[in-house]
């Protein structure tokens, strides 16, 4: 056996997968999910405060173009509105 034929050999071997790297196991996605979870169950509530703050943002600023509308119509106008 040469020692060219051996690198080739080994690198071979190391190259090709075995039975155990292919994927990950059912405990190690089990536990990648029961923490996605964990993290999404924090975080849900934060995310409804702040859909309900952005609506309430969202509102104000229609109120207040309405407002400025009626303004500029009034002053297009010269009369009250």
């Amino acid at each position: 056996m040469t020692c060219a034929s051996a690198t080739c050999a080994s690198a071979t071997c190391a190259s090709a997968p075995t039975r155990r790297n292919r994927g990950f196991s059912l405990p190690e996605l089990c536990t990648v999910l029961a923490v996605a979870a964990v993290l999404l169950a924090i975080a849900a509530p934060d995310l409804r405060d702040l859909v309900r703050t952005q609506q309430l943002k969202a509102a104000a600023g229609d109120l207040f173009a309405a407002i400025d509308l009626t303004r500029a119509q009034a002053l297009a106008r010269g009369r009250q509105v």
